[in-house]
């Protein structure tokens, strides 16, 4: 007997996976909240992928559409931030339709336990990709054992 391939899937799974990411996707941009009140400019974050190698954390954040002069990168402590901003272009004349192109300004937190922050930072950005590479510190933190009175 032959498959039909004239409708949908019905795996349930699919559609509730569908669900989801629509769900992550509209908590995720600031878009989806006009009564935050953020101005034209708006606000947005960025995807990014952090992972934790041998040495270091490797992190990965798409920004297309921005140059390297608009990134700031900055590590207090623990914490790494990388903040900017992406223009929007200013319409003349008529009206926007459709607005999925995020602009204005973000900021990225990350939270990095290990890191070295003497250490230097290596940030690579080309074609709208922010690459970082965090050395983790080389001392290892002794356990200190703490006595219950």
């Amino acid at each position: 007997m032959r498959k039909s391939t004239r409708f949908p899937s019905t795996d349930p799974f699919s559609k509730i996976q569908k669900k989801v990411n629509r769900i992550y996707d509209d908590l995720t941009s600031f878009e989806s909240y006009p009564d935050l009140n953020l101005g034209e400019t708006g606000f947005y974050i960025p995807k990014a992928d952090v992972i934790d190698a041998n040495d270091s954390f490797e992190i990965t954040i798409d920004l297309p559409g921005l140059s390297k002069n608009d990134i700031k990168i900055q590590v207090t402590g623990n914490q790494l931030m990388v903040e900017g901003n992406r223009e929007g272009k200013v319409i003349e004349s008529g009206r926007i339709i459709r607005k999925e192109r995020n602009t204005g300004k973000f900021r990225r937190n990350f939270t990095l336990s290990g890191i070295d922050s003497n250490a230097t930072v290596k940030a690579n950005f080309k074609e709208g990709i922010l690459r970082l590479s965090v050395p983790k510190s080389k001392m290892k933190r002794k356990a200190i054992k703490i006595e219950v009175q």
